[in-house]
C-alpha cells in the first residue's frame, strides 16, 4: 500500500491551495496569507459562539436573546465579506440551496405589505381584507367615544380607522418576527456552509454541538429528577402578561437534541473511521475482512482498537441519546429511532469494515442510552407515554382534532396563506372542542407551513428538504474518503430525526432550534459543494453555487442583517417597557402614581415610532390602571375609620370598570338621580375622563394593528359600558366570532345581552342571551357558579332589581343539563322552599331528555343525575334501571350503587339489596351508613310477609 499523508495534512494543503486561487499566487499572495487567518478564524470562532449560547437562552425566544444572535451573524458575515473583498475571490462556498429560505422570507414580506383588494383576490387572499374589515371597523359606540377622547386627549379619531390597504396576514406582528427569523436562518446557513466545508472544520463543529447536547442532557436530567417532568429549563418568557411557556417543554428539548446527537453520530464516524495512514482515495473502501473472522475476532478486534478519542465519541452520544429518553417526548424518542435507522442504512451502503465498527458502536451507544434512563428511574414513565398512545384513539387526539379543524381553511388560502406564525388566530373560530386553552402552533411543522404560508410555504419548505437530501446522496454514495461519508451521515440522520419529530412538535419555531438546524443543513450543503469540485463528473445541483453573484449577495444580506438586528434591538425595548408594566398592573393597589405615569411615558415613546399591537393594548390597561389607581386613592383619602386588608381590598374592587359600570346600571334602575349624579361626577373629573378615553383610544389603535385578539375586544366591551350608553355588544360579539368555543367569552356575550334587555323576555335580545349560556354552561358545566350570582334576581338599597327568578334561570338554562339542574334545586334557598316548584322543574327536564335524540344514558354525570332524579320523582323501577346503566360504564361509582340499594328496597328486592350492601361493606367496613342500610334490609325482610 503506498504511503499518504494524514488527512489533517491534505486539509491544510487543500486550505493553502484554495487561498493561493482566491488570492492570485505572486507576492500579494504572500501578504495575504497571514491575514485572511485572522478574519476567516474569528468568523468561525463566532458563528461556534453563536450556535452555543442560542439554547441556554432561553431558546432565543426574547428580544434581547434575537438581537445578540442576529448581531453576532451579523459580525461573521461582515467578517467573511471582509475576507472576499480581500482575496476577491470567484468560488466561494455558497450553495445555490439557501434559496427557498430566502424566497421563504419574500413570502413573508408578500404577506405583511399592505396590499390592494385586487392583488389579494389574484393571490386568493381576498377572505383575509374580510376578516380584518368585519373585526377591526368601527362602531357606532367607537365613533361616539372616539370623538370625546379625540376632543379631551387630542388622539385622532382617525387613528383607529383601517387603512385602504390591509396586509394578507392576521397578525403582521407575528410575521414580521418570523421573516426576520428566517432571513437570520439563510445568513447561518451560509455562514455554515462556508465557514465549515473543510473537514476539519466540520469536525470543531461538531464537537462543540456534541459538548452542548451533553451539557444540555445533562442540565435536563438533573431539572428532570428535582423538577416537573415537562420542563428541562428554569423560567418562562412573559410579554404583555402572556405567559409563553418554559424555553423547552419536552419535545423542544427533544428536537435540539437529536440535532446535537447526529453531530455526535458523525463523530463516532470519524473516530472509527480507520487510521489516517489508511485513508486514502484508492482502497478506503477495501474490505479488510480476512478469511476466518468469527465473531469473537471481531469483538477482540473492536476492544483493542479502543481509544480515548473513540470512548469519548461513544459516550458522548450515549449521554445525549439518554437525554433525548428522559424528556419523554415520544415525537423526540420516535425521530432518534428513525434517525439512527437512516444512519444505519447510509453505513451500510458502504462496505467499509471502519464503517461496520462505527454502526457497530451507534448500536452500542443507543442500548446504553436506554439502561442510563432506565437507572435514572424514567424507563417506565417513557413505556406510559407510549402506552398512553396505544390506548387513545388517535382522532380523539388534541393535536389530530386541531389539524381537523383548521383544514377547511385551506381551500380559502391554499395559495399564499395566513401569515407566518399565524396558526393561533385561525385556529380558535374554527376549534369544536372548548377552547379551555389556545393552540399557539399546529404541533406539526408541516402542516402549520401549509397553513400560514398555503401552498408556496410547503413547497418551499419540501423543496430546501428535497435539496438536502440530494446533497446529503451526493456525499454517501459518492464519498472517496471517510470525511465524505462522515458528513453524509450528519446530514441523513439530522435530516430523518427532525423530519420525524416536526410531525409531533413546534421546535423548529423557536429560534434556537431554526438557527442550529440551518446551520447542521448549511455544513452539509458546504460539505458536498466543497467535495463536488473537487471532481470532474459531479452532478451540477450539487456543485450550484451563486458565482459572481456571491459578493452581490453578500452584500445585500449585510443590509437586510443589519435592518434585522435594528428590529430586534427594538423588540428588546419593547420586551422591556411590556414586562415592566405588567409588573406595576401586578401590584394592583399598591402600585405607585408615579411609576405608573413613568410606564405610560415609555410607551407611549415607543408607540409613536411604530404600530404594535401590544404596546397600545399595554397602554390602554395602564391608563386604566391609573383611574383606578387615582379613584382608590381619593376613596381611602376620605375614610375615618381603621382600613383593614379586607376593606382596601373591597374599595380597590370597587374602582373596576366593570364594578362601576353594574353601579351604574342599577342605580338607573332604581334611583335615576343617583345615577346622573354618578355621570356628573366622573365625566366631571378630568384625570378620570382624560385616563379612560385614553386607554379607549389606545385599544382602539391597537384593535387596528391586529383585531384578532378577543382579549382586546373584551377589554373594549368593559370600557365602553362606561364610557357610553351605547351597547358594546358589537364588540363581544367580535369576541365571541374569534373564539366561539370559549365558555368565558359567551358567558359575557350573554349576561351583556340579557343587561342591554333589563332581562325582559318579551325583548329581542332576550332570547339571543340565554342562548349564549346554554352554550358556555354545555362549554364548562362549572361556569353555572359563577353564572347565578351575575343573573339571578339581586336586591340593591332594599329593592329588587332586574334578574332572573330561580324558577325562570332553571327553565331557560339548565332543563338540558339534568347534573346542573339536580345541584340547582339543592342548594338555591328559594326553590328548596317550594317543594312543588322543585319536582315540577325536575318532571320537565326529564320530559325534556325523554324527547332529545340522542340518548343520555351515555353520559356517566347525566345518567347519575337522571337517577337521582327519577328517585325523587319516586319512579323505583326507572331509578333502577338508569343505576344499572351506569354501573355498566363504570361499576366503581360507589355513589350509584348505594343508591341503587335504596331503589331495590323500595321495590321490596331484598336478596340483590343486602347482597348489594355486603359487598358495599366489604370495600368500606366502618361505613355507619351502609351498616344502618343493611339492618335496615335485615328489619324488613323479617317483617314480610
Amino acid at each position: 500500500m503506498a504511503r499518504h499523508s494524514s488527512s489533517y495534512e491534505r486539509d491544510a494543503g487543500e486550505e493553502r491551495d484554495e487561498q493561493d486561487e482566491r488570492e492570485g499566487g505572486g507576492q500579494r499572495a504572500g501578504r495575504l496569507a497571514a491575514v485572511v487567518p485572522l478574519i476567516s478564524y474569528p468568523g468561525r470562532l463566532t458563528v461556534l459562539l453563536l450556535l452555543a449560547t442560542a439554547p441556554w437562552l432561553m431558546g432565543a425566544l426574547s428580544g434581547w436573546a434575537r438581537f445578540g444572535l442576529s448581531a453576532a451573524a451579523l459580525v461573521a458575515l461582515a467578517l467573511w465579506f471582509l475576507e472576499v473583498a480581500l482575496t476577491r475571490s470567484r468560488r466561494m462556498i455558497m450553495p445555490l440551496s439557501v434559496l427557498p429560505i430566502l424566497l421563504g422570507v419574500g413570502l413573508g414580506v408578500l404577506q405583511i405589505w399592505p396590499l390592494p383588494l385586487e392583488l389579494q383576490e389574484r393571490l386568493g387572499a381576498g377572505h383575509a381584507r374580510q376578516q380584518w374589515e368585519s373585526l377591526g371597523g368601527m362602531a357606532d359606540i367607537d365613533r361616539q367615544i372616539a370623538e370625546r377622547a379625540e376632543v379631551h386627549t387630542s388622539i385622532p379619531a382617525t387613528a383607529a380607522e383601517l387603512p385602504a390597504t390591509l396586509p394578507i396576514s392576521i397578525d403582521p406582528q407575528a410575521t414580521g418576527l418570523m421573516t426576520l427569523q428566517l432571513f437570520t436562518a439563510a445568513i447561518i446557513y451560509l455562514l455554515a456552509a462556508h465557514y465549515f466545508h473543510q473537514p476539519r472544520s466540520l469536525i470543531w463543529f461538531c464537537l462543540l454541538l456534541t459538548l452542548n447536547g451533553v451539557a444540555m442532557s445533562a442540565f435536563g436530567m438533573v431539572q428532570k429528577l428535582t423538577g416537573p417532568d415537562n420542563q428541562m429549563f428554569l423560567g418562562s418568557l412573559e410579554v404583555g402578561g402572556t405567559v409563553f411557556g418554559s424555553y423547552v417543554n419536552r419535545n423542544n428539548a427533544a428536537g435540539w437534541l437529536l440535532m446535537a446527537m447526529s453531530a455526535a453520530v458523525m463523530l463516532v464516524l470519524t473516530a472509527f473511521g480507520g487510521s489516517d495512514e489508511e485513508d486514502n482515495d484508492e482502497d478506503w473502501l477495501a474490505s479488510s475482512t480476512q478469511p476466518g473472522f468469527d465473531l469473537w475476532q471481531g469483538v477482540l478486534r473492536l476492544v483493542h482498537d479502543l481509544d480515548a478519542k473513540k470512548i469519548a465519541s461513544v459516550f458522548a452520544l450515549v449521554f445525549i441519546v439518554g437525554g433525548v429518553l428522559t424528556t419523554l417526548s415520544r415525537g423526540g424518542t420516535l425521530g432518534m429511532i428513525l434517525g439512527s435507522i437512516i444512519g444505519f442504512l447510509v453505513i451500510g451502503v458502504n462496505s467499509s469494515s471502519r464503517g461496520k465498527q462505527g454502526l457497530q458502536f451507534l448500536v452500542v451507544a443507543v442500548g446504553l442510552g436506554l439502561l442510563l434512563v432506565g437507572w435514572l428511574g424514567f424507563g417506565q414513565k417513557l413505556m406510559d407515554r407510549f402506552d398512553q398512545a396505544d390506548k387513545s384513539d388517535v382522532l380523539s387526539d388534541a393535536r389530530v382534532q386541531s389539524w381537523t379543524d383548521t383544514w377547511p381553511l385551506f381551500s380559502e388560502q391554499w395559495l399564499v396563506g395566513s401569515g407566518l406564525n399565524t396558526y393561533q388566530h385561525v385556529h380558535r373560530p374554527l376549534r369544536t372542542t372548548p377552547e379551555l386553552a389556545t393552540y399557539v402552533f399546529a404541533e406539526n411543522q408541516f402542516y402549520q407551513t401549509l397553513i400560514d404560508g398555503g401552498l408556496v410555504g410547503g413547497l418551499l419548505l419540501l423543496g430546501m428538504l428535497a435539496w438536502s437530501m440530494l446533497q446529503v446522496s451526493y456525499l454517501v454514495q459518492r464519498a472517496r474518503n471517510r470525511a465524505m461519508l462522515a458528513a453524509g451521515a450528519l446530514g441523513a440522520v439530522a435530516l430523518g430525526a427532525e423530519g420525524v419529530s416536526a410531525f409531533f412538535d413546534f421546535g423548529l419555531f423557536l429560534p434556537a432550534n431554526t438557527f442550529t438546524f440551518a446551520a447542521l443543513m448549511g455544513a452539509v450543503a458546504g460539505q458536498a459543494q466543497f467535495h463536488a469540485r473537487r471532481v470532474d463528473d459531479a452532478p451540477i445541483w450539487a456543485n450550484w453555487g451563486w458565482g459572481r453573484a456571491g459578493s452581490l449577495l453578500l452584500l445585500l444580506l449585510l443590509g437586510g442583517g443589519l435592518i434585522g438586528v435594528l428590529q430586534h434591538y427594538r423588540l428588546g425595548q419593547v420586551e422591556d417597557a411590556l414586562l415592566a408594566a405588567r409588573r406595576i398592573r401586578e401590584q394592583e393597589m399598591s402600585a405607585d402614581g408615579a411609576a405608573i405615569d413613568a410606564s405610560i411615558a415609555r410607551l407611549t415613546a415607543l408607540a409613536a415610532d411604530g404600530t404594535e399591537a401590544n404596546l397600545h393594548d399595554s397602554l390602554g390597561q395602564q391608563w386604566q390602571l391609573r383611574y383606578r389607581w387615582q379613584e382608590y386613592q381619593k376613596r381611602v383619602a376620605g375614610s375615618t375609620r381603621e382600613l383593614t386588608d379586607a376593606i382596601r381590598n373591597a374599595v380597590w374592587q370597587a374602582t373596576s370598570l366593570s364594578s362601576r359600570a353594574a353601579t351604574l346600571r342599577q342605580a338607573r334602575a332604581v334611583s335615576p338621580a343617583t345615577a346622573e349624579a354618578m355621570e356628573r361626577d366622573l365625566w366631571g373629573n378630568e384625570a378620570a375622563r382624560q385616563s379612560l378615553l385614553s386607554a379607549y383610544a389606545h385599544y382602539l389603535r391597537s384593535r387596528r394593528s391586529n383585531p384578532f385578539r378577543p382579549e382586546l375586544h373584551l377589554r373594549l366591551a368593559d370600557l365602553g359600558r362606561l364610557l357610553s350608553a351605547i351597547s358594546p355588544e358589537p364588540h363581544l360579539d367580535r369576541a365571541v366570532q374569534i373564539a366561539p368555543t370559549n365558555p368565558r367569552y359567551q358567558l359575557l356575550v350573554g349576561l351583556q345581552k340579557l343587561e342591554a334587555c333589563n332581562f325582559d323576555e318579551a325583548a329581542e335580545s332576550f332570547a339571543a342571551g340565554l342562548e349564549h349560556l346554554r352554550r358556555a354552561l354545555a362549554l364548562d358545566a362549572n361556569a353555572t357558579r359563577v353564572l347565578e350570582p351575575l343573573v339571578l334576581q339581586k336586591t340593591v338599597l332594599g329593592i329588587e332589581v332586574d334578574g332572573l327568578e330561580p324558577a325562570r334561570y332553571a327553565r331557560g338554562l339548565l332543563l338540558d343539563r339534568p347534573d346542573l339542574l339536580l345541584d340547582f334545586v339543592g342548594r338555591n334557598p328559594e326553590i328548596k322552599s317550594q317543594p312543588e316548584v322543585r319536582l315540577q322543574l325536575l318532571r320537565e327536564s326529564k320530559e325534556r331528555l325523554a324527547n332529545r335524540e340522542r340518548g343520555f344514558n351515555y353520559s356517566v354525570v347525566e345518567t347519575w343525575a337522571m337517577g337521582r332524579i327519577e328517585m325523587e320523582l319516586g319512579n323505583w323501577q326507572a331509578a333502577r334501571e338508569q343505576f344499572d346503566m351506569l354501573l355498566q360504564l363504570n361499576y366503581n361509582h360507589t355513589a350509584a350503587r348505594y343508591q341503587r340499594v335504596l331503589a331495590l328496597i323500595e321495590l321490596g328486592e331484598w336478596g340483590p339489596a343486602e347482597e348489594e350492601i355486603r359487598s358495599l361493606l366489604e370495600s368500606s367496613p366502618g361505613n355507619a351508613t351502609y351498616q344502618r342500610t343493611l339492618k335496615r334490609i335485615q328489619d324488613s325482610r323479617l317483617q314480610a310477609p
